[in-house]
Formats: C-alpha cells, sequence, structure tokens
C-alpha cells in the first residue's frame, strides 16, 4: 500500500503549537480520535467559547484554525515554575 502525504495549512501547525500549552483542553481532545481533524477542530474551538455550526469549506476550516491560534494564545495559562533568571522580586513584588 502507498504512503501518502497530508499537509495541513500554516494555521493548522500553530495552532497544534499552542495546544500543547493548554493541558486541560488536552485532556478533552484525548477523548476523540486523532484523525478527526473536523471534531477535533470543533472542541477547540468550544474550549475557546467559539459557537460553530454547519458545514465548512477547507478554507473555513484553515481560517478556524486561526482564530481559535489566536484566541487560544489570549488563554495561554501563567506558568507557575520559574527558571534561573527569572526576576524573583518582581514576581514576589518585591523592590
Amino acid at each position: 500500500m502507498p504512503a501518502h502525504l497530508v499537509l495541513f495549512p500554516e494555521s493548522y501547525l500553530a495552532l497544534n503549537r499552542e495546544v500543547a500549552h493548554h493541558p486541560l483542553l488536552l485532556q478533552r481532545l484525548s477523548k476523540h480520535p486523532q484523525s478527526e481533524t473536523e471534531t477535533l477542530l470543533a472542541e477547540i474551538a468550544a474550549y475557546c467559547g467559539i459557537a460553530v455550526d454547519g458545514e465548512f469549506t477547507q478554507k473555513e476550516l484553515g481560517d478556524l484554525a486561526h482564530i481559535c491560534w489566536e484566541k487560544l494564545k489570549t488563554m495561554r495559562p501563567k506558568s507557575a515554575i520559574h527558571l534561573p533568571g527569572d526576576d524573583f522580586g518582581k514576581f514576589l513584588n518585591i523592590h
């Protein structure tokens, strides 16, 4: 059986990278097969508070992925882990 490549638009790739920063979303996505891209995108949209309904073209799905990526960036959880070099004085409001 010959192999085939599936190329995804940059918006899908950026969204995939951003999803990695959202543990609660990752839990929700783990309930769906990875092969169901549209279902995963709908779950991401719901997590972002974006209502979707109906059928979408491939371009519209790419646009939705971009919108979700932009929204997720604003929803990224703050990290409680600080790396060496972080200014703990600012973090603790110590002057």
